[in-house]
């Protein structure tokens, strides 16, 4: 019955990630810039999305990185959005940091929980990047890194990540159900052979 539980909560919670996905936070770069000419300037926002407005889970903080080819493009700026709350008003920290290929970013907010829920909607604008193409090719905008923080400082984990984690629970228990029978199981499937009586006199007559 312990087992049987088991499976019932792990297929249970399979479901309900399953359903989650649709609505999973998500992060990425808008717009998709395939190519870019010597001399363009270029905008790229980072943009989270799948939240619940007005609600929680709110963002509290941030830290990522992104990547590009530092042979067609190069940073000039970082500005970051207002839904983290005001740096000015010690509402939040910011931190922007360049690098040879990378940019890093990250912001911790100041502001309640409940603030934080006011002030968020759906989808917004963590911060803005602002690039000068040096020539012509592709510039390979992405994501090296991004991990987002509700507004009590716990990470929000990827929805694949724990799909995956619960498929291998579920398969760990399959398997160790399928090794392990149970004794009282083992006893009923196995063979009885049963000896009929001799008939009397029977001894006698094989001894003859």
């Amino acid at each position: 019955m312990k087992r049987l539980a088991t499976l019932m909560l792990l297929a249970g919670l399979l479901v309900c990630i399953g359903q989650r996905q649709a609505s999973a936070i998500s992060i990425s770069l808008e717009p998709v810039i395939p190519t870019v000419t010597a001399g363009d300037s270029l905008d790229v926002a980072v943009v989270i999305s799948g939240l619940s407005a007005g609600g929680p889970p709110s963002i509290g903080g941030f830290d990522i990185e992104v990547s590009f080819d530092d042979t067609i493009v190069t940073p000039v700026a970082v500005v970051f959005g207002p839904f983290l709350g005001d740096p000015l008003l010690f509402e939040a920290f910011t931190d922007a940091v360049f690098l040879a290929d990378i940019v890093k970013l990250a912001e911790v907010s100041l502001l309640s929980p409940t603030g934080l829920d006011a002030l968020q909607p759906g989808s917004f604008v963590l911060a803005t990047l602002s690039f000068d193409a040096i020539a012509t090719g592709a510039p390979a905008l992405s994501l090296s890194q991004a991990a987002v923080f509700d507004a009590f400082g716990n990470p929000i984990p990827e929805p694949n990540a724990l799909l995956i984690f619960s498929i291998g629970l579920l398969g760990l228990q399959l398997a160790r159900r399928k090794r392990q029978v149970n004794p009282s199981e083992r006893d009923q499937t196995q063979p009885i052979s049963i000896t009929p009586p001799l008939p009397a006199g029977a001894d006698a007559d094989k001894g003859t």
